[in-house]
């Protein structure tokens, strides 16, 4: 993960809950972003006003998927933590059945 500055278009108006009328023009921002995969792709995260939104990317173009105020973060990082333990759970349950 680092900090990329990137631009991300927002095609479906997902920064107001989407479901974009035939009317609409998509909107670009030009954010500094926290890049998962570096600033060619996989997921970013930034803020626009109080709002923390998610970018899906892809040769270096990005696209805004999702938004959420920002007071929801704690419990997001925390349901992320539980998906992370049980995958850990599933992969030594995974190289146990193997080492048998």
């Amino acid at each position: 993960m680092r900090k990329c500055a990137i631009t991300v278009w927002d095609y479906e108006d997902n920064i107001h809950g989407g479901h974009a009328s035939k009317d609409y023009k998509p909107v670009k921002y030009e954010v500094e972003a926290w890049c998962v995969g570096g600033d060619e792709g996989v997921k970013a995260y930034f803020f626009v006003d109080n709002m923390i939104c998610v970018a899906n990317g892809d040769d270096g173009g990005w696209w805004l998927v999702d938004r959420f105020h920002m007071h929801w973060i704690h419990e997001i990082e925390e349901a992320v933590h539980a998906v992370a333990e049980e995958e850990k759970k599933i992969s030594q349950d995974k190289k146990n059945k193997t080492a048998r």
